[in-house]
């Protein structure tokens, strides 16, 4: 497997002249009266513009871990959670969790310097276990989809899985798994004949309750219970008919708790820290005002057609609150229209009209959505008329997805543009499949490691400014 990020430098046609010195002749400003400490005429860096690009499909939603994929490389197919391996999600690798009934949420207890956990859920664990792809893009993006975000907490949420084909399941058994659950997790071991079961999905009529399922000491297998005539993972197993009461845990984790922060957090206001916050690449690059975002993704309207402009290239800093590290809820920017994609047609009685070309979660036309961000960082104005959509009304509006007008990149900077120097760079995704994979759907093999190769892919295009 391999990651498919491509970022492409546009030779736009008129503009090839003004680009090709690859920086931007500035006039230093000197006060009246004063002697100038500069060359009044001098060559400055300018941000590179970055349009991330991304597919919305459905197979963002399962999971990042999936018992196929040789994930750390060594010739052999990974199947199980395997200790040896580091696995990337909300969760840290190296905390140890307590699960509160009452809030129904994760907690961090305490840290460990081998994954293992005494009578509490190994980070790592859960990592493997409950972290769908989506997840994983957004935790590399932006630190995680956050559902509680205030100046005294921040709890991060797994993404929305149908109780249908999406949802995933995983068992343990004592005699093929080479490592003890009872190390990882507060359950005992399995007794003898038996296994424990784990289900990660939403309930039928409780789409918004993100759930881990647990069954324990089960003689039947994990496909009895995930991959049976839906609803799957629910109270009844096929083939013995056995009715069963899973315990149920909420797929959310409370993150950067004082004097248990995760690597990701990061410290608001940076002159004096006082609040922390879990954050990603766009952080990173973003905040310092080192590259300009902006964000295409596919539409669920027009599904096989094309891409929509969801935020216009700018800084990301205009999303945070620099002083505390929250999100504005106010702007509509890229990290709260990557917080809104999901399943949108599957659910109870699927396909419930769906059929073919008319399914909205399929389809992700990659070469249409280049050539319209092609035509956005070339200075079009409006989208391809076949790729747009009429709201209200529209699947995408549904789910609170938002057009944006389009801006020209390079309009004057008064109005918010950028200089003609400034390099224009496209991300794109391509389809997710067993043996191609993207920045909107990471391989296994490559999810631990996606933040690093993020931040050198953006190092190397900064240094070529």
């Amino acid at each position: 497997m391999s990651l498919k990020a491509i970022f492409i430098p546009l030779a736009l046609a008129g503009r090839a002249a003004l680009t090709a010195a690859c920086c931007c002749l500035l006039f230093a400003k000197v006060a009246a009266g004063q002697i100038a400490q500069a060359p009044l005429l001098q060559a400055q860096a300018v941000a590179p513009l970055v349009l991330l690009t991304l597919g919305r499909d459905e197979k963002l939603y399962n999971a990042a871990y999936n018992d196929y994929s040789d994930i750390d490389g060594d010739g052999v197919i990974d199947v199980g959670y395997r200790p040896a391996i580091t696995y990337y999600g909300y969760f840290d690798s190296y905390k140890c969790y307590d699960y509160d009934t009452s809030s129904k949420r994760f907690k961090p207890a305490s840290d460990t310097s081998n994954k293992k956990c005494s009578a509490k859920w190994s980070g790592d664990f859960l990592n493997y276990i409950t972290t769908s792809r989506i997840d994983a893009l957004r935790r590399v993006l932006y630190g995680g989809k956050r559902v509680v975000d205030t100046g005294t907490q921040t709890i991060l949420e797994r993404s929305y899985i149908p109780q249908d084909a999406h949802t995933w399941g995983r068992e343990y058994d004592a005699t093929v798994d080479s490592y003890l659950i009872s190390d990882y997790t507060p359950l005992a071991q399995p007794t003898t004949g038996t296994r424990h079961f784990f289900a990660n999905t939403s309930r039928n009529g409780d789409p918004s309750t993100p759930l881990m399922r647990v069954l324990q000491n089960r003689t039947e297998r994990i496909w009895n219970w995930v991959a049976k005539e839906g609803p799957v993972a629910d109270n009844v197993l096929d083939e013995s008919g056995a009715t069963v009461s899973p315990a149920d845990y909420v797929v959310r984790v409370e993150a950067c708790v004082t004097g248990l922060l995760e690597p990701e957090c990061k410290g608001y206001p940076a002159a004096s820290p006082t609040k922390y916050k879990p954050t990603g690449v766009l952080h990173d690059y973003g905040e310092s005002r080192s590259i300009a975002f902006g964000l295409l993704t596919g539409s669920f309207q027009n599904q096989r057609a094309g891409g929509v402009l969801r935020k216009n290239i700018s800084y990301f800093d205009d999303e945070i609150d620099l002083t505390n590290g929250q999100f504005k809820s106010s702007v509509y920017g890229i990290v709260y229209h990557i917080n809104q994609l999901k399943i949108a047609q599957w659910g109870p009685g699927y396909p419930g009209g769906c059929a073919g070309g008319s399914c909205k979660d399929y389809g992700s036309p990659t070469a249409e959505m280049m050539y319209e961000g092609l035509r956005y960082l070339g200075g079009a104005t409006s989208p391809v008329s076949a790729f747009d959509y009429t709201d209200p009304g529209s699947v995408d509006s549904s789910l609170g997805l938002k057009k944006v007008s389009w801006l020209d990149p390079y309009r004057s900077i008064a109005s918010g543009g950028f200089p003609y120097c400034a390099k224009p760079v496209q991300m794109r995704s391509v389809m997710c499949t067993q043996v191609t994979t993207a920045i909107s759907c990471p391989a296994p093999r490559l999810v631990a490691s996606l933040r690093l190769l993020l931040r050198q892919r953006f190092h190397r295009l900064m240094s070529r400014r």
